[in-house]
């Protein structure tokens, strides 16, 4: 149980990340001003959470990611787009972008994004964000997450999953993201990445007329879903692309087993490459994202 004397150690440090936060971003204070004011993706309407497939990422080869990215420069004018979840919030915790737009063709996966910012809006700290998430995702029927089976899933563990690197292992990082959630600068939209409506064409009109750029490009294992209609994609992705665009990408080097693995180039897509044949062995595992809802929503 914290004491009251320790809360209000908590608070003050809290205030002063923030405030630091706050005043390394200041210089870009004129961008900021109302950007997604004219985005072009309306916003989905409130969502119920009615399944929760994934919380937390399955990929492999995180570690080895952000030490690749560590070294290249954030853009002044950056944005992060990604699909999915957890990964995101880590990405943006090193990378501290200008914006950031989350995306996702499930409507469940936005109304979990729509929780997580709920929670993070309302916590002080990692810790605080970390009980009441565990409150929220404990009542929820049907779930999974990546976190291991509703019976199995105790709060220890909970807890170990969610601090064990990333966005939420230290006070600075959750702060980045719930800063950037308050001053509006992180947005959820329904997306395909494979639309040919043209919703990739108004994205790029909207971050040029903004003067903006994409710093990153997240797309998860979504690969592996659109096979046979990955040109699309591929188009789409070009659109908001340039040299200085870090795009991750991520497959099983195995296709019929194991868990995928990520891959990350500057300036280009990753170019989905396989290991070199050996005899397969074929495990029952849970996905990163269920074969069931995604063969439904790509279909």
């Amino acid at each position: 149980m914290t004491s009251p004397s320790d809360r209000i150690a908590i608070e003050a440090r809290a205030e002063s990340l923030i405030d630091k936060t706050v005043s390394r971003k200041r210089p870009h204070a004129e961008i900021s001003q109302g950007a997604f004011h004219n985005f072009p993706l309306e916003k989905t309407k409130p969502l119920s959470l009615d399944r929760v497939h994934y919380v937390l990422s399955n990929e492999k080869g995180q570690t080895k990611l952000f030490s690749e990215l560590a070294p290249v420069s954030t853009r002044s004018n950056g944005i992060h787009l990604g699909f999915a979840c957890w990964l995101n919030f880590d990405l943006i915790a090193l990378r501290k972008p200008q914006f950031a737009i989350l995306c996702d063709i499930d409507t469940d996966m936005i109304a979990l994004l729509d929780l997580i910012k709920e929670t993070v809006k309302t916590s002080s700290t990692q810790d605080e964000f970390i009980e009441a998430f565990w409150q929220k995702l404990s009542k929820t029927n049907n779930f999974s997450g990546l976190l291991g089976k509703k019976e199995i899933l105790n709060k220890e563990r909970f807890r170990e999953k969610m601090q064990s690197k990333g966005w939420l292992s230290s006070q600075e990082n959750f702060l980045t993201v719930k800063q950037m959630y308050f001053d509006g600068k992180i947005i959820h939209r329904v997306l395909n990445v494979t639309d040919t409506s043209g919703k990739f064409t108004q994205i790029q009109s909207w971050a040029r007329e903004n003067q903006l750029a994409f710093d990153t490009i997240y797309l998860s294992n979504i690969v592996e879903w659109v096979k046979g209609n990955q040109t699309p994609m591929n188009q789409n992705i070009d659109k908001l692309m340039d040299a200085q665009t870090c795009v991750i990408s991520a497959w099983k080097e195995n296709p019929l087993t194991g868990s995928p693995l990520l891959h990350f180039e500057q300036g280009n897509i990753p170019e989905v490459k396989y290991a070199a044949k050996k005899k397969l062995t074929v495990r029952k595992e849970e996905d990163s994202t269920p074969r069931s809802v995604r063969k439904a929503l790509f279909s």
